[in-house]
This record gives C-alpha cells, sequence and structure tokens, in this order.
C-alpha cells in the first residue's frame, strides 16, 4: 500500500538520513570536492517559519520518497508566493506506475491550499524525468548552469 502525506521534515530526519546517502550517491555532482552535509539547524528554522513543505511517499509505512519545497513571496512578484523544489527523491525499486506524478500532484494540490502561484522543479541533466513533469503541465522555463570555484 502506498500513502502520500505531508509530514514534519525534522520528525521525518531518522528516516531521511540514509536516503540522503543514496539520493546523494545517485545524482550528486563533485563528488570528489563537495561533501554531502545537511545543514539540520536550517531545515529546522524553514520548517519553523512554515517555509519548508514536505512531502513524503511510504509504502507499506516505510519511507519510499519524498518531495522538500520552499515556498515564500518572490522578491521580483510580492504578490506571489513561488515554491522552488530542495529536494526530489523515489527509492529506485519504488519508481514504477504512478508514483512520482502522484507524490508531485499530491504537493501541487497542498501548495496550491497554501496560496503558492508558482512551482519550479529543478531536474539534473543527467537524470532527467523532464517528460513526467511536462507531463503535468510544467513548462521548460530555465537552464541552470554550474561551474565548481571552491578550492
Amino acid at each position: 500500500m502506498i500513502e502520500y502525506a505531508k509530514e514534519s521534515f525534522m520528525e521525518a530526519k531518522k528516516e531521511l538520513e540514509p536516503m540522503f546517502v543514496d539520493h546523494y550517491n545517485e545524482i550528486a555532482l563533485s563528488k570528489d570536492k563537495i561533501e554531502l552535509g545537511p545543514d539540520w539547524d536550517m531545515y529546522q528554522a524553514l520548517e519553523d517559519a512554515n517555509l519548508l513543505h514536505f512531502y513524503t511517499m511510504r509504502e507499506n509505512g516505510f519511507l519510499a520518497g519524498y518531495f522538500a519545497m520552499i515556498a515564500m513571496r518572490d522578491l521580483h512578484y510580492k504578490d506571489h508566493i513561488f515554491a522552488l523544489n530542495d529536494l526530489i527523491y523515489i527509492n529506485p525499486k519504488s519508481r514504477k506506475g504512478f508514483n512520482a506524478w502522484r507524490l508531485i500532484k499530491f504537493a501541487e494540490r497542498d501548495l496550491k491550499d497554501v496560496g503558492v502561484s508558482v512551482m519550479h522543479i529543478n531536474v539534473k541533466t543527467h537524470k532527467p524525468f523532464d517528460r513526467l513533469l511536462v507531463r503535468l503541465g510544467f513548462e521548460h522555463s530555465e537552464n541552470i548552469f554550474r561551474k565548481y570555484i571552491g578550492g
């Protein structure tokens, strides 16, 4: 049985920690220079400020996927709340059927209910799921370029 819910990010921390490692290993770039190091205090602050919206996909009670969005008034459009994704991940064994679709739609409904006007979802070019997002009504609106400039 698969269930989708909005949960407390910090209450799910113990379940998230091992999944973060899997997520990092699968999609992170510059792993030879940038180690995984979640800022749990910042997540707590965002959650306390009601800016962090955390959605889960549980399979038989176990965390199988998550989707975290940060929603706040946009600096350029003060009358609108934009939601930007921080994390989206589904355990590879659970990437079947409409699981990702349902997780994103669940979040979309909730975000709309809390006043969000625009959702942004970042997609890694080496792990794309663009076709799913287009089917969900998202439009390709920006490209992001990165360059490691650390020491």
